[in-house]
């Protein structure tokens, strides 16, 4: 998740470390050529050893911390898809990705001196539970790993402490998204992040499936290229989306036995794929909204004529009365392009037919890099103002993090995701990019505290077509909500 400058600069440091470690420690001999000759070999061997990976990423954890057996208590929801079992698993149960967890765990454990536990919550308690045990000043949980959306408000009550101060966290390395320092400290406050800790931030990610049988029949561009040579743009997006149509029934009316090239009601990646400017700092430090600019405008406006007025895209009143056909039409080959979340890998596992998936794509060939982000329901992480031992919990957090990186992640992407339902080379590295490009957005982590302006792409299947006319008519309630929200932040320093 870090930029490659950081990661090449650490390898090219630990070769020369190898290189000037060999040399000076080598016999002299009577052939100096030879000698020469064994000391740059020895040294190329031992740099291919010691080749920087995920599996050996070093963290800088001081390599004496002990903590004497402490209790490390995870405040987890128990009625998401993970089970409770996202962060802390009871036991091996064969799954490769529960055992990982269950391993890094075991790790962390052994080597701080600490045993780890989770703390069960219903999703629908979880929010009055985090504030009844810090009005009380109990403390029995010491990070809580939240719903996103619904968890943030509380930030601004005064229940989280600036993890700029949770000692041995080290943002720099690449278990936490570059985007967490870039976007989310707010007047120099941090109260959130997330990274490869949270499993539910990958498996939430959002990209864009293809079905490959569909994709062959109506002669389809390599889509992996055009990704790969920077052409996968919004525009060729929606122009191969309206290709594919056809009324196979012949009954004159589209319906869930005919041919789509989409089939959606998953827009609010487009904010971000697209690069459009939602938010920025002013000078003092404070969050300003700046969505509604000439990009966003052109943004929505392409999306929400394509999915309106275009056979090719699947009726949005159909699926928001029953969700299921997108699937259908997707799994039975009768759609091209189904954008959602990596998750939804686990739904096409008896598919007969081929898929693949693709970044949402870039707003034109000029912008560099594609992006996504994950659904709102990935689990934040913050630390309630009640814990009581920082340091431990700095530490194993932080531990904890990196473990999740070198063995976790790739459990995950390597085998759950690349191996048991991915179905191609392609999509492999579909995974790496994705991944790369996961940001995190102020808008979209606080909407639940901005008049949810950061939903504005959610009025394309609420038939809302002029867009300018309601972002006028709520300038008004999105100031309001922007100063409360600035003056909060401004008196948590």
């Amino acid at each position: 998740m870090k930029n490659s400058f950081n990661r090449i600069a650490a390898l090219m440091l630990a070769v020369l470390m190898i290189l000037m470690t060999v040399v000076s420690c080598s016999e002299p001999v009577e052939d100096e050529g030879s000698a020469v000759t064994t000391a740059a070999a020895a040294a190329e061997s031992e740099a291919v050893e010691t080749e920087l990976t995920r599996a050996n990423y070093p963290d800088t954890l001081d390599p004496t911390l002990k903590f004497d057996g402490d209790s490390y208590r995870v405040l987890c929801r128990s009625d998401d898809y993970f089970e409770g079992g996202e962060i802390v698993v009871e036991k091996q149960t064969g799954d490769v990705v529960n055992d990982a967890i269950y391993e890094k765990n075991m790790s962390v454990a052994e080597r701080l001196g600490v045993s780890i536990e989770s703390v069960l919550v219903e999703k629908a308690d979880y929010n009055n539970t985090v504030k009844k045990n810090i009005q009380a000043d109990l403390s029995v949980y010491d990070i809580a790993a939240a719903y996103a959306y619904y968890i943030t408000p509380l930030a601004l009550e005064g229940y989280f402490i600036d993890l700029q101060d949770l000692p041995h966290i080290d943002f720099e390395m690449p278990w936490w998204p570059d985007s967490i320092m870039d976007k989310l400290v707010i007047n120099d406050v941090l109260y959130f992040m997330s990274g490869d800790y949270s499993l539910s931030l990958i498996s939430e990610i959002f990209c864009i499936y293809f079905n490959k049988s569909v994709a062959e029949e109506y002669q389809i561009p390599d889509l992996y290229e055009m990704v790969f040579n920077g052409t996968w743009t919004l525009e060729n997006y929606i122009n191969i989306a309206s290709s594919v149509t056809q009324d196979l029934d012949g009954n004159s009316t589209y319906d869930v036995n005919d041919m789509y090239g989409v089939a959606t009601l998953s827009f609010n990646a487009f904010l971000t794929s697209t690069e459009i400017d939602l938010t920025e700092f002013d000078d003092e430090g404070n969050l300003v909204l700046t969505i509604y600019n000439d990009k966003f405008v052109d943004v929505y406006k392409r999306v929400y004529d394509f999915m309106h007025n275009s056979p090719a895209a699947f009726s949005m009143k159909t699926l928001l009365a029953d969700r299921q056909q997108e699937v259908t039409v997707f799994v039975n080959d009768r759609c091209l392009f189904y954008p959602e979340r990596f998750l939804s890998t686990s739904i096409f596992r008896d598919m007969e037919s081929d898929f693949g998936f693709v970044p949402y794509p870039k707003y034109d060939e000029t912008q560099e890099k594609y992006h996504t982000i994950s659904h709102d329901n990935y689990s934040l992480l913050c630390v309630p103002i009640t814990t009581q031992d920082l340091e431990m919990v700095g530490a194993v957090t932080e531990a904890m993090a990196a473990e999740s990186y070198r063995t976790v992640t790739p459990a995950y992407l390597d085998i759950a995701l690349k191996e048991k339902y991915s179905r191609d080379e392609g999509s492999k590295k579909m995974c790496d990019l994705l991944i790369e490009g996961t940001v995190f957005e102020p808008l979209l982590i606080y909407s639940n505290s901005l008049a949810d302006a950061g939903l504005l792409m959610y009025n394309i299947f609420q038939d809302r077509e002029d867009i300018t006319s309601l972002i006028e008519k709520q300038t008004k309630v999105y100031q309001k909500a922007f100063d409360k929200f600035n003056e909060k932040y401004a008196a948590a320093r």
